[in-house]
């Protein structure tokens, strides 16, 4: 379990190196260019950007976990998600080794930047609070059951879509006078905006309807997969392996997505090209290193680091020595 710090730059400072070399292999990014100091890595994770692609990275039922601890705290995930507190526990250890959370005396939290790219965590609207409204989720089930027919079916395709919407023309203003007055929505100045725990009790104290599938986890150092999403693995390093990556579009933008397949990709080694020879030397079997005045560009490849000649002028093709 990680120590508890006073802000997230200290939870940063406080990483073993092991937990650091976890985090760089998780967010390379991070490494470009490489930071002076373990106060510069923690601002650099910090950012949006950053933050923007490792959430990108993570698979559907990781980012619910994180949307849950935005809402209430790691420790109501469990109910929010319909889950296991061993999962919860499981799942925010992984977002911590990625930065994603950091941990407080009162727990997990995510970080600004986090809170910042995914303000309405579950497709929730904002807190009554930060509306300037009363909290009247207590009486949100009563209320929904006294509305007409056309008052719910506005609330039930608002509540697990949108929070907010417009209400244009005469019957629809009628729709949301009735909803306002039931306590279920806040008007603003262009239409009507469910508040967060308005939205949560309707939903029956749940942010999805599916929950999570993370019920197996297994202890470290295991090989064995209980799961069928699992989170992204390291990146491989041994030659002819596949890293199965699992990616989700934007929360901020879709709320959450469901993971794409994992893809396997091996990268075919590109054939080295010889050196191209000057005139009046003999073509050999090995290719021969330019004098060290010839500026040089190196091109990457799986299989090494393959040097050329930048030049400015066509190639003239070497001329080989034949019998005198």
């Amino acid at each position: 379990m990680p120590k508890s710090a006073r802000s997230f730059a200290d939870d940063m400072r406080a990483r073993s190196d092991e937990q650091l070399r976890v985090l760089l292999a998780a967010r390379p990014d991070l490494t470009r260019p490489a930071p002076a100091d373990l106060t510069s890595l923690a601002a650099r994770a910090a950012t949006r950007g950053s933050a923007q692609r490792a959430l990108d990275s993570l698979s559907a039922d990781h980012l619910r976990v994180l949307e849950a601890v935005l809402v209430d705290g790691a420790d109501a995930a469990p109910k929010l998600l319909s889950t296991t507190k061993r999962a919860v526990q499981a799942s925010c250890r992984f977002l911590w080794d990625r930065g994603l959370l950091w941990r407080s005396p009162e727990g997990y939290r995510a970080s600004r930047a986090v809170s910042e790219i995914l303000s309405n965590p579950a497709r929730l609207g904002p807190t009554a609070r930060d509306l300037g409204a009363t909290d009247r989720s207590a009486e949100a089930p009563a209320a929904y059951e006294k509305l007409s027919a056309a008052a719910r079916s506005a609330i039930d395709r608002l509540m697990w879509r949108h929070p907010r919407a417009s209400f244009e023309g005469a019957s629809a203003t009628g729709v949301l006078d009735e909803l306002v007055t039931a306590g279920l929505v806040v008007r603003t100045e262009d239409g009507g905006v469910i508040p967060r725990e308005v939205g949560l009790a309707l939903r029956g104290g749940r942010l999805y309807a599916d929950g999570i599938t993370l019920r197996h986890h297994l202890p470290s150092g295991s090989s064995r997969t209980t799961s069928t999403r699992m989170p992204p693995e390291l990146p491989s390093t041994s030659s002819g392996g596949s890293t199965p990556w699992y990616a989700s579009g934007t929360g901020a933008r879709r709320g959450c997505c469901d993971p794409v397949d994992s893809v396997s990709a091996t990268t075919a080694p590109r054939r080295r090209r010889s050196m191209p020879i000057s005139s009046g030397q003999r073509s050999s079997s090995r290719s021969r290193m330019p004098p060290a005045s010839s500026p040089m560009t190196a091109t990457s490849n799986p299989v090494g680091c393959q040097l050329r000649r930048m030049t400015t002028g066509p190639t003239r093709t070497p001329r080989r020595a034949g019998p005198r």
